[in-house]
C-alpha cells in the first residue's frame, strides 16, 4: 500500500489584515492511493485521518531561497463532513493515470463557419432584396456551392437539354455525393487526434468538421434498454468530483488556504514551494511532491506567473487578441440548416431534370397521333425548383470562442502526461523523519481536539513513519494550472462594480 501526495502551491491574492500585510496562497492537495489489489479506505488510516493530519502540522513556503512561516486557515475544514464521506468501507482501486493523448479531440472552426454562412447572407441581401433565391444560386460555388455535397453530372444535364432526347435518366446518374473531404477530415482526425486550426477560411474543410463534430448522416444504433444500477463510488472517483468544487475541496481539506506575513526579502519574480517535514503520516510508503510555482508579486497583487505569449494575464484571459472570437448567433444551427437547404435544393434540381428526360423519352416512344398532343412545349412545362428563403438566424445569446481549441486540448493532454513523471520522480525524493517530542506532540494533539474532538484519537503519534519527499525541478505556470474560467461583468460607467 501506497500513498502519492502532490501539494501545489497557488498565489492567491495579497491582503491586509489589521494593519498587516499578508500574501494568501492556496495548496492543491492531489492523493493517489496505490495498492496491488482491491481494497477499502481502512487499509490506508493516514487518509481516513486526513483533517487532523494536515491541520496539525507545520507548514512553511520558499521564495526563491527566502524560507517563511505559514499560518493555515483552519476554520474552512470540516472534519465531520470528511468522516460522513469517506469511511472505511469507501472502495479503492489502485490510481492510474489515465492518457488522453489517444483520444480523438472533435473541433468546429466556427469563426470561419459563422464568416461563410454570414457572407453570402449579405451578398444574397444585396443582389436580391425582395426576392427568394433561385435554385442555381445553391450550387454555384460564388455562393454556397463550395459547401455542397451533391454534385450534378454536367455532361448528362446537357444531353436532357439538347434536341436529342436522352433515354430516361436515373436520379443517382445525375446528382452524385462527394464525401472525399468528409474522408480526408476523418483520415487526418485519426492520423493527428486533432485538425489545426488555419487563419484563413475553407468552406469545404471546415464543414466537414461540422459535419462531423455534429454526426451529420451517420446512422445511430440503437442502444438495448440500460440497466440502471447504484453507483457505488471509488475514493478516486470522489475526489474527482469535488475537485470540481472549490468550496466543497476547502471543507474536506484538499484545498488549503495560507496567510504568509509579508517581508520585503520576497522576490518580486520567482517560484513559490511548499516546505513541511511535519506532516504525521504512519504508512512509511508515502510520498509527498511539492512542485514550485513560478510567481510575480506587485504593489496590488499576488499571481501565478503566465507563460510568454499565453492567454492569461495576472489572472485574466486576454480576450481581446487574435486567438478568441465572441459570436452572438446560433452559428452552429446556421450553417447546419444552410447545408441541409443546398443539398437539398440540388436534388431538386437534379430531380426537375430527370423528370424532363422522362417527358422527352415519353414524347419519342408514343405513336404520331398521340405524339401532337405531347410537344415541346410540355418538355418546357416541367416545374423548375421552387426559389427559396435561407433560414432564419438565431441569437445564442453571448459566446467567446477559442479558437484552435482542438490543439489547445491536446497539448494540455500532452504536459499532463509529461509531467506524471517528472512530478513524482523517485531519483529526486529524500526520507524525510518527523521530528517529535513530547511537548510537540501534546500541542498537536490538543489542537487535533480542537478540529475534530470525534476523530482526534485517530492520530497516532507514536507511530510516524519516515515519508520521501520530492521536490521537482519543473516550474509550472498560470497555462498549467488554471482549470477553468470566471466571467466578472461590470458596468461600463462603474468597472468596479
Amino acid at each position: 500500500m501506497s500513498q502519492e501526495l502532490i501539494f501545489t502551491s497557488l498565489p492567491n491574492q495579497r491582503v491586509s489584515l489589521e494593519g498587516k500585510e499578508y500574501l494568501q496562497l492556496s495548496v492543491f492537495c492531489s492523493i493517489r492511493l496505490k495498492s496491488s489489489k482491491n481494497t477499502t479506505l481502512q487499509s490506508f488510516p493516514d487518509i481516513l485521518s486526513w483533517p487532523e493530519i494536515v491541520a496539525t502540522a507545520d507548514y512553511k513556503f520558499k521564495f526563491g531561497s527566502t524560507v517563511l512561516d505559514a499560518q493555515l486557515l483552519t476554520d474552512s475544514i470540516d472534519p465531520e463532513l470528511y468522516g460522513n464521506l469517506f469511511y472505511n468501507a469507501i472502495r479503492v482501486k489502485s490510481y492510474e493515470q489515465e492518457s488522453l493523448i489517444d483520444k480523438n479531440i472533435h473541433s468546429v472552426p466556427i469563426v470561419h463557419i459563422r464568416d461563410f454562412v454570414l457572407n453570402n447572407y449579405q451578398k444574397f441581401a444585396i443582389d436580391s432584396p425582395t426576392k427568394l433565391i433561385t435554385a442555381d444560386k445553391f450550387i454555384d460555388t460564388q455562393h454556397f456551392g463550395t459547401i455542397n455535397r451533391v454534385k450534378l453530372n454536367e455532361q448528362e444535364i446537357n444531353k436532357i437539354n439538347s434536341d436529342a432526347a436522352p433515354k430516361t435518366v436515373k436520379l443517382k446518374t445525375l446528382a452524385v455525393q462527394d464525401l472525399n473531404k468528409d474522408k480526408q477530415v476523418k483520415s487526418e482526425l485519426q492520423k493527428s487526434r486533432f485538425i489545426k486550426f488555419s487563419a484563413k477560411m475553407n468552406p469545404e474543410t471546415d464543414f466537414a468538421q461540422l459535419r462531423q463534430f455534429h454526426r451529420i448522416d451517420q446512422q445511430m444504433k440503437p442502444l438495448k434498454p440500460i440497466q440502471i444500477k447504484k453507483p457505488e463510488f471509488e475514493f478516486h472517483d470522489i475526489l474527482s468530483i469535488t475537485a470540481n468544487y472549490p468550496q466543497i475541496a476547502r471543507r474536506l481539506g484538499f484545498v488549503l488556504d495560507f496567510l504568509v506575513p509579508f517581508d520585503s526579502s520576497i522576490p518580486v519574480a520567482n517560484v513559490v514551494t511548499l516546505v513541511t517535514s511535519d506532516l504525521n503520516f504512519t504508512n512509511a510508503d508515502t510520498v509527498i511532491s511539492a512542485p514550485p510555482t513560478a510567481y510575480q508579486l506587485t504593489s496590488k497583487g499576488f499571481y501565478m506567473a503566465d507563460k510568454p505569449e499565453s492567454v492569461f494575464k495576472q489572472g485574466f484571459v486576454r480576450i481581446n487578441t487574435p486567438q478568441f472570437t465572441v459570436l452572438q448567433m446560433d452559428a452552429d444551427g446556421a450553417a447546419i440548416k444552410t447545408q441541409q437547404i443546398t443539398e437539398n435544393k440540388t436534388k431538386e434540381v437534379a430531380d426537375f431534370y430527370k423528370v424532363r428526360s422522362e417527358v422527352k423519352m415519353k414524347n419519342r416512344n408514343t405513336r404520331t397521333v398521340e405524339r401532337a398532343k405531347f410537344q415541346v412545349k410540355d418538355v418546357k412545362s416541367v416545374e423548375p425548383p421552387a426559389e427559396e428563403g435561407l433560414p432564419a438566424m438565431r441569437s445564442a445569446g453571448i459566446a467567446i470562442i477559442k479558437n484552435g481549441m482542438a490543439e489547445h486540448v491536446f497539448k494540455k493532454f500532452e504536459l499532463a502526461k509529461s509531467l506524471e513523471p517528472k512530478l513524482l520522480n523517485l531519483s529526486l525524493a529524500t526520507p524525510v523523519q518527523p521530528a517529535i517530542n513530547k511537548e510537540v506532540s501534546t500541542q498537536k494533539l490538543q489542537l487535533a481536539k480542537t478540529v475534530s474532538p470525534l476523530r482526534a484519537n485517530n492520530i497516532k503519534l507514536a507511530n510516524v513513519a519516515a515519508i520521501k519527499m520530492i521536490y521537482p525541478t519543473d516550474t509550472l505556470y498560470s497555462d498549467d494550472l488554471v482549470q477553468g474560467y470566471r466571467m466578472d461583468i461590470a458596468y461600463e460607467e462603474n468597472p468596479e462594480k
